[in-house]
């Protein structure tokens, strides 16, 4: 077996190996967002959020 038939094998091994990420569905609920939104003279941005769950 070459070195190129190994690295393949590993990449599908890899592939088929990986699950994707599933978010946690109903165990948060977002009551309230709010964000202040807030550009500097030098053209920087300052951003406060609050989110409330």
């Amino acid at each position: 077996m070459t070195k190129l038939q190994r690295a393949a094998i590993f990449c599908v091994a890899l592939a088929l190996s990986v699950s994707p990420a599933t978010a946690d569905r109903g165990a948060f609920v977002i009551t309230d967002f709010h964000a202040d939104i807030a550009v500097q003279q030098d053209a920087s941005v300052i951003v406060e959020e609050r989110i409330d769950v």
